[in-house]
């Protein structure tokens, strides 16, 4: 099924005390570029998140967001490094009566020493808390991914109406060109009518290889069916789906490629205006395909 590269998903779960929230914002991107931002606690969980969300997205920037909340303070254990505080004591006694100092020191100041007074963290079950972030971070994968394919529906629908409005600019344009040579031909027998005396005859092989030079010159047959097939194929590759976004960068590429040289080689005013016009929805596709998995 066919992919946007941006979407956004969401989930939450409470995991003791705490109420954690996981989100996944997406962006263009060449390739798939996964950024993971979560507590320091859980650096460990870091790859183990991206290969689970690199399951179902192949191309794009996706930045993950994993942070939490306290519902209520936890319990903490406080460890008192005994020890440690004895030596402060003793270091900084000595130092007061070394130097005749009239102040001790206090036991506020002794426990705000580094290291004397330690806050635990109540230790978590990591198996079980990976068991049930993975689960979270699935479920807004799953959210993430909808919206994707939403989004992309939505572009293909876009797409489709473009192609149509090239293809109805490139049956114009088919349809112009052998008219195109057969007016060449008139212009150019009334030109030399003009020019020549009325008795003299026109050299009918001559006009005839000036025109097949001209219709040689100018033919655009080619290019208006190539285009053709481009656009028929640039349908039955969005029908089919996948992340086929870098095909269909190729196939616009190819699209405006014969556009410009069916431009180039035709002088016509009629056909000149409609190659603008395939040109400038070439370019709108362009913009839709790059948003594209």
């Amino acid at each position: 099924m066919l992919q946007s590269m941006t979407g956004y998903g969401n989930s939450t779960v409470e995991i003791g005390n705490r109420n954690y929230t996981i989100e996944l914002k997406g962006v263009n991107h060449r390739y798939l570029d996964i950024k993971i931002r979560l507590p320091r606690e859980y650096f460990q969980l870091e790859e183990v998140i991206r290969k689970e969300i690199s399951k179902d997205i192949s191309r794009g920037r996706v930045d993950v967001y994993i942070h939490y909340d306290k519902n209520v303070d936890e319990d903490k254990e406080i460890i008192v490094d005994k020890n440690l505080a004895k030596v402060y004591y003793e270091q900084l006694t000595a130092l007061v009566k070394e130097f005749k100092m009239k102040d001790s020191p206090s036991i506020e100041f002794i426990a705000s020493r580094p290291d004397v007074v330690i806050m635990k963290e109540p230790e978590q079950d990591m198996e079980e808390v990976t068991k049930i972030l993975l689960k979270a971070v699935n479920e807004a994968s799953s959210k993430f991914k909808s919206m994707r394919i939403v989004e992309a529906k939505a572009l293909s629908k876009t797409m489709i109406n473009q192609l149509n409005e090239l293809e109805s600019y490139r049956q114009l344009v088919a349809k112009r060109s052998p008219e195109v040579v057969k007016e060449y031909k008139d212009k150019l027998q009334d030109r030399i009518k003009q020019l020549l005396d009325k008795n003299v005859e026109i050299n009918q092989d001559r006009l005839c290889n000036e025109v097949v030079y001209f219709a040689d010159r100018s033919s655009i047959d080619e290019e208006v069916v190539r285009l053709k097939s481009h656009v028929n194929q640039f349908k039955s590759i969005i029908e089919k789906g996948g992340p086929v976004g870098r095909k269909l960068d190729f196939l616009v590429q190819e699209m405006n490629r014969e556009v410009n040289t069916t431009g180039a080689k035709s002088s016509d005013l009629e056909i000149s205006s409609s190659v603008v016009e395939m040109k400038s929805i070439i370019e709108k596709i362009r913009e839709q395909v790059q948003n594209i998995e």
